[in-house]
């Protein structure tokens, strides 16, 4: 937005998931915007960031971005869900 700067551009991979927890990411959970202390659908499980589909929401990075190259990896352990990436 306006007024905010934005760190300087770089060649450095910035890592945005760190393994362990959710630190530099923040929920929208519409389900849980008249209970703010409500489920996350979102945790961490032997270093992988885990949907858990219910209740449905966003997972949003702390930090703004531009001008980038996004790499993802995922997978579907059983049946397909409805989630990915939005940019």
């Amino acid at each position: 937005g306006a007024g905010r700067e934005l760190p300087p551009a770089t060649n450095t991979p910035v890592e945005l998931f760190n393994g362990a927890d959710l630190s530099g990411w923040h929920a929208d959970v519409p389900a849980n915007d008249e209970a703010p202390d409500g489920a996350l659908p979102f945790v961490v499980r032997d270093g992988k960031l885990v949907s858990l589909a219910e209740p449905q929401g966003h997972l949003i990075t702390d930090g703004e971005f531009e001008d980038y190259r996004l790499i993802v990896e995922w997978r579907w352990p059983g049946e397909p869900g409805n989630c990915g990436v939005l940019v």
